[in-house]
């Protein structure tokens, strides 16, 4: 697509991209984006035997793939995604921009369009608030941006990307 031209010719700043530079050049900001995938899954979630885990997948092969798990009646797929979330953020370099892709879409709302709300209502017959409270702590210290977003199907078909 061409970009849209003033009369004379030049073409017009594209603002967001304006935008995203000038955030890129804030001090101490590590360009460089990095993409790691987070994936909780749980098995009798509930009963007493529940179990859970959760990767946290940037390549393949990379030394920094990792996972946790829990055994106890709080484990469930959506609190063991969290709790790794929040290991990722911890462990990782504060300056890099990092863009999450979570496996469950709850996590995502909670920490992106539903923010707002959560913290309004007091995070109100939300499971994981303690965690969910931690990660947006940390991800507002970060000097690098953080996105989130879903998994998409197709990546959750193929394994994690």
């Amino acid at each position: 697509m061409d970009p849209i031209q003033c009369d004379n010719g030049a073409p017009i700043p594209d603002p967001i991209q304006d935008i995203e530079e000038e955030a890129n050049q804030e001090e101490g900001i590590n360009k460089e984006c990095v993409v790691a995938s987070v994936l909780g899954m749980g098995k009798e979630e509930g009963s007493e035997t529940s179990r859970a885990a959760a990767a946290i997948w940037f390549a393949q092969d990379s030394p920094s793939n990792t996972c946790i798990r829990m055994n106890s009646q709080l484990a469930t797929a959506v609190t063991c995604e969290a709790k790794a979330i929040l290991k990722l953020l911890k462990d990782f370099n504060e300056t890099n921009n990092l863009l999450i892709k979570v496996g469950h879409q709850s996590n995502m709302a909670y920490l992106t369009t539903n923010l707002e709300k959560m913290e309004d209502r007091g995070w109100l017959r939300i499971e994981e608030h303690n965690i969910l409270k931690a990660i947006v702590a940390v991800m507002r210290r970060r000097k690098g941006r953080t996105m989130i977003q879903t998994i998409s199907p197709l990546e959750k078909e193929e394994g994690i990307t």
